[in-house]
């Protein structure tokens, strides 16, 4: 039996947005008001609909005579259409002092909302007011004035034509925010803090800890002691497990073994470190690496290391499946000497987890009591199994690949493009594009290919370092830039081989034939691929090429066609009038028959590890100034940062806070505050800021915020920030500001963006548009 399933890493759904600011003067008054009070909104316009907002106030039961704002809702006043709306809202209350001192205040749609067609009367949709306002009132009204932002998206169904969005003209530099952070710690740059353990001298940043965990911060900027000390032991720790904790502090990651260290034994000292400082994603860390490492051995002895560590309850219960999975297990366990010891030493213990168990097993339905008991006959046990016949798994994915011409441009020989991944057959997939073909010599012909995925959980990767580098005393790799790079390299280096494995089979005649490969496993995948690539037109025939390939399980092949197609053909046949190429991959797998038991045994529960989250930390750091010691004064404001962390992540503003040292303050001239904040933000996390929110405040509109962060970028020295405002103003780009893009490019010297404004501008229908804005300016 066949079975298909298409897939398409492009949505041709069209979003328009309208936005609102609602001022609510005279709050207090109206807070004091007895009974239920509403203030509605004038109405506004958001994807050719009108709506408006409306705020309800009810009784405050903490206060006699007060009233609270209880919700804000988002009224459609009419649809006329004989379609349902369909909309995303958030709402946001912003600090009104404009210093940042307070995080915005927001909410967000989970899920789109819809609107009946044909409604002549209001519909109300109830949005919800933000947990951060109702918790600090008092932080956003100023003036007695509370100012609501409110944005629609309303989502239509339909093909965008014009300018292409979301498409990026230059490759940023990869992060570097945990990079930068960890040479902090390598290079020991300004210390502040000695931690002398097991007779260690360690050194490390205050701001850091206290940043990172929650003990450090009460240590170092609470009401203790130890927050003027700048010395401090710690007792009851191994200076290498201390400095495995640092390594996590400073980059959000565990350090790895030395060959030969045990990578459980570190998971167990971190653990206890990380209940100790509170370092939730460590402790999770340490928990997922535990949990996929539970055997008869070790099962008791880690319920011990959680016992009583009420945070560590995820890695008991996986404990407590782990021995309740089977009855014959639990017997194993019973067997050890740790097991019995511990009956001896700790019964109460014991019976705690012995209850547990029990619990668990009768809830699986696989009633243990023999071997809780010692006594009695062995009791039977149903196993079962199931055929599978084979089965054809068809999977078809469309990729639309936006300004061909111009992704040719920014990528050279041997770079690609991947769409989004699909499933086919229980397997992931993925089409890779090489748009100026893969190596040398054909640069007019582009590269087609199919990936298989690879299946394993990513996970596991702090599990398999047995085999690092040197070994010393301490079982944990030194923290040096070199050991850095060599795994970089390694990293690249598998990708190479990754792309050349399908390209080089395809080499040199490019037909496609089928690979025999031998010593099948049983495990590797056959899969017919199918290209295809249409006329939009409907003029010309289809250009279609079809292949076989066995994937080797795991290995992560590509397969496919060095020269699919030519570049001239392409555009002359197959390229929308929009410069948009969409290729069409048809993926059919065949499963093999085979004969399956379920598992009975070993079962645990996995431990969910949640993701990075040194930049929210710092970003949080930076809006709530706690430990800054650098003012800098941009226009009239003054901004508050850290000078260790500009120091680490942007040596040319560093040199000008050093330039004004034996000042109270840094003045930055030539620049916008909100511009200024906008690199901060930058500097802490990484990322650029949201433009929207700061185009009120430059008094201009998207175009102009982006030319000046751009500005602002190069002023600096960062070029990842450079890069990204690049690519903002590319999916930015209109018939409207088109010519403005091309002289911010021009004047930064960013030729990419040059191309990719001229390309636009050259395509006839933008080109009119164009004419028509600028005799309009004239």
């Amino acid at each position: 039996m066949a079975t298909q399933h298409k897939t398409a890493s492009t949505h041709r759904s069209a979003i328009v947005r309208g936005a609102h600011q609602l001022d609510i003067v005279g709050y207090s008054t109206r807070r004091k008001f007895g009974a239920d009070n509403t203030v509605r909104s004038r109405s506004f316009d958001a994807g050719g609909f009108v709506w408006a907002l409306v705020c309800r106030f009810v009784a405050n039961p903490a206060q006699a005579r007060g009233l609270t704002l209880a919700s804000i809702s988002l009224e459609l006043l009419r649809n006329q259409t004989d379609e349902d709306v369909v909309a995303m809202a958030s709402v946001r209350i912003d600090d009104p002092t404009g210093c940042g001192r307070y995080p915005a205040a927001e909410w967000h749609s989970a899920e789109p909302h819809i609107f009946p067609a044909r409604s002549r009367k209001a519909v109300a949709w109830e949005l919800s007011v933000p947990d951060m306002f109702l918790e600090h009132q008092e932080r956003y009204v100023m003036d007695d004035c509370l100012t609501i932002h409110c944005t629609v998206d309303v989502i239509r169904e339909e093909s965008v034509d014009g300018a292409t969005r979301n498409y990026s003209v230059v490759v940023p530099p990869p992060p570097s925010l945990s990079q930068d952070i960890h040479r902090l710690r390598q290079e020991m740059w300004w210390p502040d803090v000695t931690f002398v353990v097991d007779q260690t001298k360690i050194q490390a940043h205050k701001i850091v800890l206290a940043m990172r965990s929650p003990v450090f911060a009460a240590q170092f900027h609470g009401e203790m002691k130890v927050k003027t000390m700048r010395s401090l032991r710690i007792d009851d720790m191994s200076a290498s497990t201390f400095k495995a904790m640092l390594h996590f502090v400073y980059t959000d990651e565990l350090p790895k073994p030395k060959k030969g260290a045990c990578h459980l034994a570190m998971a167990r000292d971190l653990l206890v470190v990380a209940d100790l400082y509170d370092l939730e994603r460590l402790r999770l860390m340490c928990e997922n690496i535990l949990s996929k490492s539970i055997t008869v051995g070790n099962v008791m002895s880690t319920l011990m290391l959680v016992h009583n560590r009420h945070s560590c309850r995820q890695l008991e219960a996986s404990c407590v499946e782990f021995i309740a999975s089977d009855p014959d297990l639990y017997d194993a366990v019973q067997a050890t000497d740790e097991y019995k010891e511990l009956e001896k030493a700790c019964p109460s213990f014991m019976y705690e987890i012995t209850k547990k168990v029990a619990t668990r097993a009768v809830a699986r339905n696989k009633s243990p009591s023999t071997s809780f008991t010692g006594c009695g006959t062995d009791s039977s046990r149903e196993s079962v199994s199931r055929y599978n016949p084979s089965t054809v798994m068809i999977g078809a994915h469309e990729f639309r690949i936006e300004n061909l011409n111009a992704v040719r441009k920014t990528h050279s020989v041997g770079q690609y493009i991947q769409s989004g991944s699909f499933q086919v057959g229980g397997y992931n997939w993925a089409i890779e594009v090489f748009p100026s073909e893969y190596e040398e010599g054909n640069t007019e012909c582009i590269g087609l290919f199919v990936k298989q995925l690879n299946n394993g959980n990513d996970d596991d990767d702090d599990d398999d370092n047995d085999d690092e580098d040197e070994d010393d005393d301490d079982g944990y790799d030194d923290d040096d830039e070199e050991e850095e790079e060599e795994d970089d390299d390694d990293m690249d280096e598998d990708r190479d081989n990754d792309n050349n494995v399908g390209a080089d089979e395809n080499h040199g005649n490019g037909d496609g034939d089928k690979n025999e490969d031998e010593g099948n496993d049983g495990k590797d995948v056959e899969a017919l691929l199918t290209f295809k690539i249409e006329d939009p037109t409907g003029k010309s025939p289809a250009y279609k090429k079809t292949l076989t390939h066995v994937y080797a399980d795991g290995a992560g092949e590509s397969k496919g066609y060095l020269n699919f197609i030519t570049a001239e053909c392409a555009n002359s046949h197959y390229v929308g009038h929009d410069g948009s190429l969409t290729i069409q991959c048809r993926v059919e797998v065949t499963t093999r028959s085979c004969t399956s038991g379920t598992p009975v045994a070993g079962a645990v529960i996995h431990v969910p590890v949640p993701p990075f989250n040194l930049a929210l930390h710092l970003e949080q750091l930076l809006a709530s100034e706690s430990g800054w010691d650098v003012m800098f004064l941009v226009e009239d404001s003054e901004i508050r940062a850290h000078g260790l962390v500009v120091a680490t992540r942007s040596p040319a503003l560093h040199e000008e806070v050093e330039s004004a040292t034996g000042m109270d303050h840094v003045k930055i001239d030539a620049m916008r505050a909100t511009v200024f904040k906008a690199i901060l933000h930058f500097i802490y996390t990484d990322e650029l800021p949201r433009v929207d929110d700061h185009v009120p405040a430059v008094g201009g509109d998207s175009t102009m915020m982006a030319g000046e962060m751009l500005a602002a970028a190069c002023r600096f020295r960062l070029e990842r920030m450079k890069r990204l405002c690049e690519n903002l103003l590319a999916e930015n780009i209109t018939p409207k500001n088109a010519l403005a893009t091309l002289r911010i490019a021009g004047r930064h010297g960013c030729t990419e963006l040059e191309g990719h404004c001229v390309e636009y501008m050259s395509l006839p229908h933008i080109a009119k548009d164009v004419m028509k804005s600028l005799k309009s300016v004239l």
